[in-house]
């Protein structure tokens, strides 16, 4: 993970690689919702307290599990 000047760094870097695994909704992605919330989430949520300060890791989390409740739905299908 990069430093991040905002947590909407961290929400437009999630967003751009949720859509670049359906090749911008050009096809089904090959990482299913459980896959990306174990192996990509997870990890964000993890190094959350090294990229941002204390008063912005809420912000972050918040948004992160908002994120995780709409996989089923945001993760990804063709268009």
């Amino acid at each position: 993970m990069r430093k991040f000047n905002s947590p909407d760094d961290a929400l437009n870097d999630i967003m751009l690689y949720m859509e670049s695994l359906s090749k911008f909704g050009t096809r089904f992605s090959p990482v299913s919702p459980q896959q990306f919330d174990e192996y990509f989430l997870k990890t964000y949520e993890k190094n959350t307290p090294d990229v941002f300060p204390e008063s912005k890791r809420l912000e972050v989390k918040m948004a992160i599990h908002a994120l995780r409740d709409m996989l089923d739905v945001t993760l990804i299908t063709p268009q």
